[in-house]
């Protein structure tokens, strides 16, 4: 399926980015263009209200990542998030990243 190259979310325009996988913040502040957000963490920020923490990153659980509906979108420990190769064995990585998930 082909995707949008960009997509606007509370005012702010997201560009596809790299390999085409993810959408990225489009700042007009030099502030911004340093640290570029993805339109995934935007989401799950706006959908709970939060930062996501220090060493946390926004996981797509069923590893598409442009289904950015925030019920697809968890928080979990860099470490964890990292830890299993994706997309193989989407099955067992969910399962053991939701075991050893900690609450953000």
């Amino acid at each position: 399926m082909d995707q949008s190259e960009t997509v606007e979310f509370r005012g702010i325009l997201y560009r596809l980015m790299g390999t085409g996988k993810y959408y990225l913040s489009q700042a007009t502040t030099n502030a911004g263009r340093k640290n570029p957000k993805g339109l995934h963490v935007a989401i799950w920020e706006a959908a709970y209200d939060q930062t996501v923490p220090p060493e946390h990153e926004i996981n797509h659980i069923d590893g598409d990542t442009f289904n950015n509906d925030p019920t697809n979108l968890e928080c979990l420990p860099e470490s964890v998030h990292r830890a299993f190769p994706r997309p193989k064995d989407r099955e067992e990585r969910i399962k053991r990243l939701r075991a050893s998930q900690e609450k953000c």
